[in-house]
């Protein structure tokens, strides 16, 4: 029966909790080795085995000993990366950060990049730019956040029945159709936004499941905002976020109760808060940010039957209506020729792909491309397929309202295609999570998990579902892109840069 119950212990660790609970494997996987050991010793052996010396006995510990350097011979990438996946694989994360560390060489980058591989924080802050699309002197910017929004949630028409005032939104905007979050997490991309800096860059606090930057010191947009005279409000459902958070330089904060039985406040509630402060703004620059918690698991909070998908979209219909409610306030109350809307996403979500469910996990594309739109005075609708990041939103941000932007913000302004303008940005395409880097460089996109010491090249034109790893083929190529990921993040890496368990 121990042996039974050991057996089953691990297999169920294989399958059960897919999300990265690390710890909880790990206690998995000792009982169920320690329940086969106690079955195996008592195990009688039948007939001649049962008859052998006592020295045989320590028979299998030499095999051990002699097959242990094995475990230190590096398999290949194809196989690292299975391995990775196996969710009760718990040696592998100790192995890929001990016994299995790769040398990519020194990178050659490419001149274009050369100025973002670089220590960037003693270069002269970098100018609005000219000229304004909208007057800064009344400006009200909306930045509406909703977690969990994908970006291929626009790519199908019949999700339009879900979304129709999103999608008309959409349609009235500059759509930055190729937009990537920085990290698959809401606290760690919110971050990025506000410092212009991605996690590595960064001095966390806390633990895996309540992380903050509040110790960082680094400047934050908002503060910039603020000595220009910008009044900002937030309406917070996500306790991270909020003004005595992240949002700390924020003039005023306001916290959006959750309902009962749900883990965050909704847009039913955040909403009505936003537009009764529009309502009452008369005149001066005004920024107010919302970040709607909807569609995050358990997708509960507009019915609990059905498929997870079904779900999950009728709260992306919920979303909508609360955002249709505040385009219509915006044109009650008269203010369209001076409010511009942001709609972003602050990351994906998986439902399979790459074996992944809900967020946080990886930085494939179900994870990492996000929407991005913009309206606004001034502004043509059309669609920019210029890659762009999340990042990109500080220097925007700080654009708009004529301020300049701090050289060691990892993003540029998209002010010039808000003009019509069609710039080519240089800054790097980058993601992070712990023990995880990306860069998109053109069409290929380059993964480093160092936490489980796989690497990852994709051909995102030929291959955008990240199916056909490309790492091991690729050669000398393939090693320089690699060496890119490592040499971006650790020019650009916080002193004060400490893991998070």
């Amino acid at each position: 029966m121990p042996f039974l119950l050991g057996l089953s212990l691990q297999l169920a660790n294989n399958v059960l909790l897919s999300a990265d609970y690390r710890g909880l494997h790990i206690f998995a996987a000792l009982n169920a080795a320690s329940l086969i050991a106690a079955a195996l010793g008592e195990l009688k052996l039948p007939g001649v085995l049962g008859r052998l010396p006592r020295a045989t006995r320590f028979a299998p510990p030499f095999v051990l000993l002699a097959s242990a350097p094995a475990v230190f011979i590096q398999p290949s990438n194809l196989v690292r990366q299975q391995l990775s996946r196996v969710e009760g694989a718990v040696l592998v994360p100790p192995l890929a950060r001990f016994g299995w560390g790769v040398s990519h060489g020194t990178a050659k980058v490419p001149p274009e990049l050369q100025p973002w591989f670089e220590n960037r924080d003693n270069l002269d802050p970098i100018a609005p730019s000219k000229p304004p699309v909208v007057s800064a002197k009344d400006l009200i910017v909306i930045m509406i956040g909703v977690d969990s929004m994908r970006a291929d949630l626009f790519d199908k028409p019949a999700n339009q029945k879900h979304m129709p005032r999103l999608f008309e939104l959409r349609e009235r905007s500059v759509d930055f159709a190729l937009t990537r979050s920085p990290g698959a997490r809401t606290i760690t991309t919110w971050s990025a936004i506000f410092t212009g800096r991605y996690y590595s860059g960064l001095q966390w606090s806390g633990d895996g499941n309540h992380l903050s930057i509040k110790a960082d010191k680094q400047l934050r947009f908002p503060a910039l905002l603020g000595k220009a005279g910008v009044t900002m409000a937030t309406f917070t459902a996500y306790g991270a976020l909020d003004k005595k958070a992240l949002a700390k330089d924020f003039n005023e904060g306001t916290k959006v109760p959750p309902r009962d039985g749900q883990q965050f406040g909704l847009s039913t509630e955040a909403m009505p808060m936003l537009i009764e402060r529009l309502a009452k703004h008369d005149d001066g620059p005004l920024l107010l940010w919302t970040h709607l918690m909807d569609a995050h698991y358990p997708y509960d909070s507009v019915k609990t039957s059905g498929g997870v998908k079904e779900r999950f979209m009728a709260e992306m219909g919920q979303v909508d209506a609360a955002i249709g409610a505040l385009d219509d306030a915006i044109e009650a109350n008269g203010l369209r020729d001076r409010t511009m809307v942001i709609v972003v996403a602050d990351h994906g979500e998986g439902f399979g792909e790459h074996g992944t469910k809900y967020h946080t996990m990886n930085v494939y594309e179900e994870l990492i491309r996000v929407p991005l739109f913009i309206s606004g005075p001034g502004i043509k609708p059309r669609r920019v397929t210029e890659p762009t990041t999340l990042v990109d939103l500080g220097p925007t941000l700080l654009d708009l309202y004529g301020v300049p932007t701090p050289s060691r913000f990892l993003g540029q302004s998209l002010v010039p295609f808000l003009r019509g303008e069609n710039p080519k940005l240089t800054r790097p395409i980058a993601a992070e999570r712990q023990g995880t880097r990306s860069l998109v460089l053109g069409e290929t996109k380059v993964i480093v998990d160092t936490a489980r010491g796989r690497e990852e090249i994709y051909d995102l034109a030929a291959d955008p579902e990240e199916a056909v790893n490309l790492a091991d083929s690729l050669g000398a190529e393939g090693q320089n892109l690699l060496a890119l990921v490592e040499l971006f993040f650790d020019t650009h890496q916080s002193p004060l840069y400490r893991p998070v368990p």
